[in-house]
């Protein structure tokens, strides 16, 4: 389906306009019917999220649009975009939703676009919701930390990792799109004007920040899991305390029975107090014991 770029939106035509849109199934087709490189049929299915190769008079764009604003990220369709001078050729199974994207780059600006500025503002859409999508990050990220520090007992482990998988996932995605902004920039083909270039390099800087952004996060998250191993460390050792001083507390009575379980004839043993005199002498070891313990604050 072809497109003419208007200040409205896209508008469909039958004319040769700047934009095409066809199934990824039509690739093979309209590369012979346009007598584009055939190098650009290898597209590959694993590109990661983002992915350039520059060819000898075309740029082939591999581009997984994200919605980071759901937890984990979601993928809401890929698209194959081939640059040439002033047409784009769009290969997608999202079509709508890629329609609805690149409609929403052409609202970002009141006059008529061209085929570069339109990319370069559909590109920008990718990270368009980083702030809020930090923001929100950042949020669960200091609950986190609060219930680690406040709930001794709540197991934090899967909450820890779940978060790290999102971050770790978010890092890689705005690595490939700065290297996707990095080979634009270049213009190898000459696909960009002068003016559009310029925006390519804010939208690279832009991208930059995110990066960072993702990075500090993912760090932050290793402290949170760093204070919650801290926590678990701190209450096993408080256990192992327990039971060192109930150890401590009773060794001298196990040391006793042991001595009075000895198989010789004792003189204890034929006095009439001896019974009361072993009472006795395991209450007193019991109550020296915790007395040195509470001396030495140890209990």
């Amino acid at each position: 389906m072809q497109y003419s770029i208007t200040a409205e939106g896209l508008r469909e035509t039958t004319q040769d306009e700047e934009v095409y849109i066809f199934t990824r199934e039509e690739m093979a087709d309209v590369i012979h019917a346009h007598a584009l490189p055939h190098a650009l049929l290898q597209t590959g299915n694993d590109f990661g999220y983002a992915r350039v190769d520059v060819y000898d008079g075309c740029d082939r764009l591999c581009l997984d649009m994200m919605d980071f604003s759901q937890k984990g990220g979601k993928s809401e369709g890929r698209v194959i975009i081939l640059l040439l001078q002033g047409r784009l050729y769009c290969f997608t199974s999202a079509k709508e939703r890629l329609l609805q994207r690149l409609n929403d780059a052409t609202a970002l600006r009141e006059e008529k676009l061209t085929a570069d500025r339109l990319l370069c503002l559909f590109l920008s859409l990718q990270t368009v919701q980083e702030e809020l999508v930090f923001a929100k990050l950042e949020q669960e990220i200091l609950q986190l930390e609060q219930l680690v520090l406040t709930d001794k007992r709540h197991d934090c482990r899967k909450e820890i990792l779940h978060m790290s998988r999102r971050l770790v996932a978010l890092k890689r995605y705005y690595e490939q799109m700065l290297n996707v902004w990095d080979i634009l920039c270049e213009n190898e083909n000459e696909f960009f004007q002068e003016k559009t270039l310029q925006s390519c390099r804010r939208f690279y800087r832009q991208t930059e920040r995110g990066l960072q952004n993702a990075i500090y996060l993912r760090e932050s998250v290793s402290q949170v899991r760093e204070a919650y191993e801290a926590e678990v460390d701190i209450a096993l050792n408080s256990i192992m305390k327990v039971f060192t001083l109930v150890t401590t507390i009773f060794f001298p009575l196990t040391l006793i029975a042991g001595w009075y379980g000895m198989n010789f004839q004792m003189p204890e043993y034929g006095w009439k107090y001896g019974y009361l005199f072993a009472i006795c002498l395991s209450v007193f070891s019991v109550i020296a014991v915790i007395a040195f313990f509470r001396k030495n604050k140890w209990l």
